[in-house]
């Protein structure tokens, strides 16, 4: 997932990586993978995220609590 001004993205094995970069962001969409996704969880706390499939992609919820560890990392299995 390249030029996305929110975020950026790694991959290993399964799972994306999604390190949120603004802020600002009140929603991340990630364009559609070749992969489904079935969860999405923040990497420092294990917490589970809700996410929505659209038109557009996965649509995923940012909360300013996802700061509190520092720069939130998703991710996406």
């Amino acid at each position: 997932i390249q030029g996305q001004p929110a975020f950026r993205a790694t991959a290993r094995g399964a799972s994306i990586f999604v390190f949120v970069m603004d802020e600002t962001a009140t929603e991340l969409i990630v364009p559609h993978l070749d992969r489904p996704v079935s969860h999405v969880k923040l990497v420092a706390t294990g917490k589970p995220l809700a996410f929505h499939l659209s038109g557009k992609g996965i649509r995923i919820p940012v909360d300013k609590a996802l700061w509190e560890n520092g720069i939130p990392v998703l991710e996406l299995r």
